[in-house]
């Protein structure tokens, strides 16, 4: 790893450090809920406001920009074929790939989320649960990650590797297969966002992945 000296760029690692461990944290709370409702209470609290949060006071500080998690736009041609792109393969790991990874490898599941997909809450979470789940992780876990931990390293593989596990690792409390499809997912998303500098294919793709996993609670049957 390279070391870094400037001072912002410290700042920003602390930002980094700071709006992700609430995704580390939140697992303890899957553990512990009993109800839907209470796991709605819990996750927009600490993955999605908390997070929110710390971005937002970081972005008036100006400790980080907009451009630092992301947000930058790109040609309509090139930002719809890349959200195509991951989207397809994305979903494809996230239905085809996980089944067969639940398969072969042990589960090590310590937390059973409590859905109720007959819930009006369910469908709410549907929408605005998963854009914000969009949002807040890739914002954070591509773009911000991007940023501050892209020169860190002195090769690409590592960064790559370095990225891919830390996200399928917010995942703990759902098991190995959840956390390595996961780390696979994110291992696609990232070379995108070094290529392009923008996370607006990856939410989008992560919207779609998992609003294809609730319709598929609600057409198909309970969540697991």
């Amino acid at each position: 790893m390279i070391p870094v000296t400037d001072d912002l760029q410290r700042a920003k690692l602390r930002v980094f450090i700071l709006a992700s461990l609430p995704f580390f944290l939140n697992d303890f709370g899957n553990m512990a809920v009993t109800t839907f409702k209470q796991f709605i209470i819990f996750d927009y609290i600490a993955v999605k406001a908390i997070p929110l949060a710390i971005l937002g006071w970081a972005l008036r500080q100006g400790t980080i920009s907009l451009a630092d998690l992301g947000f930058k736009r790109l040609p309509l041609g090139r930002m719809i074929w890349l959200t195509a792109l991951l989207s397809c393969l994305s979903v494809a790991m996230d239905q085809l790939g996980a089944p067969l990874l639940e398969r072969f490898l042990p589960s090590l599941r310590l937390a059973f989320v409590p859905w109720d997909n007959t819930s009006p809450l369910f469908v709410l979470d549907c929408f605005v649960g998963v854009a914000l789940v969009a949002l807040c992780e890739e914002t954070i876990f591509r773009g911000l990650a991007c940023t501050v931990l892209k020169d860190r390293f002195k090769s690409p593989v590592a960064f790559y590797l370095a990225t891919s596990v830390t996200f399928g690792l917010i995942h703990w409390s759902l098991g190995l297969p959840a956390v390595l499809n996961a780390a696979i997912i994110g291992g696609l998303f990232m070379p995108v966002m070094v290529r392009t500098g923008s996370v607006w294919p990856q939410i989008a793709a992560h919207f779609l992945v998992d609003f294809v996993f609730f319709c598929k609670c609600l057409v198909v049957g309970p969540c697991v």
